[in-house]
């Protein structure tokens, strides 16, 4: 979707799914897995203790708008009363309001992603949730519950729209020892992979750990495709089509790059002058299974994309390990 003139309707969609991008980056260390469009809130995040948070999102149209009432707390309130939590998830209440989420509090007004749990807020905030869960009975523990701030505004600039997530994107990768340059790209991609099966009617869509990652392997992998060099050059243009069709297909995932650098780790203990080529060549029948469903092949097309596939992931492994070290992979 992306258009920054969108309707109130299709402009909170929008956002659910980029806060749930912002969420699992902030978090991700500690994550499993993010549902858009859950069984019970707006977004459902696994953690790695197997906790879920509930998330239930309200956003605003015109977040520079004054407001002078918590209705949408009100109203996220009731929602996450009606999912009765374990003893070790959580809830929270996530917006893009430029403040006033609790009126009169002041805590939400800086552009930024703020999160504050309950016993955080103010004396007279705390008693403003209390007073809606009394006068409506809802059932809520509030010691299970936070406020969470995400900035998105209305804006036909990606940039402009999505700072606050494309700045998360950037953290996570420095973080991870990673250029920051690609982050608005993830960030687009992201968004798309979310919306597109979170709106499908058959499924709600969880997006695992893994699945998150890969994305950028998969967008290192992508940029190496104008380095691909083949034995026979009449070759090297349809190599170069169907390296960038693989990499993109359900069947080249995070256990695949996973796979390739563990294989050549072990291989390189075994000798002194590790190779690429020789590397392929001791362990084709494993890679060709893996990437291609094949035991053999000699088709040379097939043969020279995975050499490409294969090089280049072992080019980029010092950042698939950084990458899997700081997010707890």
């Amino acid at each position: 979707m992306n258009n920054g003139n969108a309707s109130p309707v299709v402009f909170g969609f929008e956002y659910q799914v980029d806060a749930a991008i912002c969420i699992f980056l902030r978090e991700i260390y500690r994550t499993l897995s993010v549902r858009v469009e859950g069984r019970f809130q707006d977004i459902e995040v696994l953690r790695s203790d197997g906790s879920y948070e509930f998330i239930q999102v309200k956003s605003i149209h015109d977040p520079q708008k004054q407001y002078t009432n918590d209705h949408n707390l009100k109203k996220a309130l009731h929602s996450l009363s009606r999912k009765k939590l374990t003893d070790i998830d959580s809830m929270s209440y996530c917006s893009n309001q430029k403040d006033n989420f609790i009126k009169n509090c002041k805590l939400f007004v800086d552009d930024r992603i703020i999160k504050y749990k309950y016993r955080d807020l103010d004396d007279d905030s705390r008693k403003r949730i209390n007073d809606i869960i009394f006068e409506d009975s809802l059932d809520i523990n509030t010691d299970s519950l936070s406020l969470l701030k995400i900035p998105y505004f209305q804006s036909d600039d990606i940039g402009t729209k999505k700072k606050a997530i494309i700045e998360s994107a950037e953290k996570m990768l420095s973080d991870c020892s990673c250029s920051t340059y690609m982050a608005y790209d993830l960030v687009i991609t992201w968004h798309s992979v979310l919306e597109n099966v979170a709106s499908s009617s058959k499924m709600h869509f969880v997006c695992t750990k893994e699945d998150f990652i890969y994305i950028i392997f998969a967008k290192l992998l992508t940029e190496k495709s104008t380095n691909i060099s083949t034995i026979d050059e009449s070759n090297r243009e349809i190599v170069q089509k169907t390296y960038l069709e693989t990499i993109r297909k359900k069947s080249m995932n995070y256990r695949t790059t996973n796979l390739i650098v563990n294989l050549y780790d072990e291989y390189r203990n075994t000798t002194t002058m590790p190779r690429y080529a020789e590397f392929i060549e001791l362990n084709q029948s494993t890679l060709l299974k893996e990437i291609f469903g094949i035991n053999d092949s000699s088709d040379e097309v097939i043969i020279e994309t995975l050499r490409a596939i294969v090089n280049n992931t072992l080019d980029v492994r010092l950042y698939i390990k950084s990458i899997k070290e700081k997010i707890n992979l």
